[in-house]
């Protein structure tokens, strides 16, 4: 028989409700502390998705420089859209238009070929840009007697510089117009001075069997904005072959002679009936004095809009060409702005540091078409 001894004391010893519940215990944290390090890992970006990432901006970066070094032509609109023309790669004999444009952060870069469904070349992008590099060349011509300019450009806007303007859509009808003012500086002793040719930016409408009419008009008064009466004779475009998004549309005028005194003139588009085309606009709060502004009317002209407060906010892209005539001996100096290079910047959601290349032009294009 065992006997205890007086005085003896026993070592403290676990129950077993006391193992199990702090075994019980151990594995709660223990499983927590896992969950929360799987968390974690996932929450931070792997090297794998960076490099994925990577790849498929330096996939569309290589696609826009690849097409922009072969661009004919080239608009920049804000530095985030871009239109330009290459050699034919369809085979219908007609150069091939392109537009890239983003949208802004977090939307994607798009990609559209002659009009058609425009598509997203890379999802996510977190910013966008390109900005034209040019160089100004000058060109002189000495002639004597009556010699024609033939056809050149006269006046025109594609967008502020530094601004992203909002595009804005104005349908054309028989009672809403469409008017851009525009000031053109002719060389002293120029005669002869002709508008030909005007080109602004349409899409189709409701009604292709309408019509799409431009005017040059004088203004009300000497110097004002408000057109006025129509000179020589409209020039109009079916609007059947108006195309499906906002591309450059020409309207040719045969007889519209420049008259003396008046520098500033307006082109005026209207729709034979409603719902005729669609004609772009370009908003910014911001903007400031530029020498050309837009104006709209939803009364056939009676009244027009905006307010002298805000007029300056609005105006139409737009190109204007005309030929006038010099006498004697004349000694003409002309300046091309060529773009010679593109600065492109590209960077997705999630991506530390994005992609930065400067293309080069082959053809250099003239800064406008």
């Amino acid at each position: 028989m065992y006997t205890r001894r007086p005085g003896a004391t026993s070592a403290a010893a676990f129950t077993l409700v006391e193992l199990v519940l702090s075994v019980g215990i151990t594995a709660a944290l223990t499983a927590g502390l896992a969950s929360a390090v799987l968390l974690s890992a996932h929450a931070l970006p792997s090297r794998r998705s960076e490099s994925r990432d990577a790849l498929r901006a330096d996939s569309a970066l290589r696609q826009l420089v690849e097409d922009l070094s072969l661009a004919r032509t080239l608009t920049i609109q804000g530095g985030a859209a871009a239109e330009f023309e290459v050699a034919d790669r369809d085979g219908d004999g007609s150069a091939d238009l392109l537009h890239y444009a983003w949208d802004g952060p977090g939307t994607a870069l798009k990609y559209q070929r002659n009009g058609g469904t425009a598509f997203p070349l890379l999802d996510d992008v977190a910013e966008f840009s390109m900005e034209p590099i040019t160089r100004t060349v000058e060109e002189s011509t000495t002639t004597s007697g009556a010699t024609s300019s033939g056809e050149t450009l006269l006046a025109s806007f594609t967008g502020w510089s530094g601004l992203l303007a909002t595009s804005q859509s104005y349908t054309l009808s028989h009672r809403d117009w469409g008017a851009q003012a525009f000031a053109v500086s002719w060389p002293s002793g120029a005669s002869d001075r002709v508008i030909t040719r005007a080109r602004f930016r349409l899409e189709s409408g409701t009604r292709p069997t309408a019509q799409i009419i431009a005017k040059i008009c004088k203004p009300q008064t000497v110097g004002s904005t408000v057109p006025g009466d129509a000179i020589g004779s409209p020039g109009m475009v079916p609007a059947s072959t108006l195309p499906g998004s906002f591309q450059w549309v020409d309207f040719t005028f045969e007889d519209v002679v420049a008259p003396a005194g008046h520098t500033v003139l307006s082109a005026v588009l209207c729709g034979s009936a409603s719902g005729a085309g669609v004609l772009e606009r370009y908003h910014h709060a911001l903007a400031g004095y530029n020498g050309t502004t837009a104006m709209w009317t939803t009364n056939s002209g009676s009244t027009w809009e905006p307010s002298m407060l805000s007029i300056l906010q609005y105006d139409h892209p737009y190109y204007i060409y005309g030929t006038y005539t010099l006498h004697g001996s004349q000694t003409a100096v002309a300046s091309r702005t060529l773009v010679v290079e593109v600065r492109v910047a590209l960077r997705l959601n999630g991506q530390s540091r994005g992609l930065t290349t400067r293309v080069a032009l082959v053809n250099k294009p003239e800064v406008t078409p």
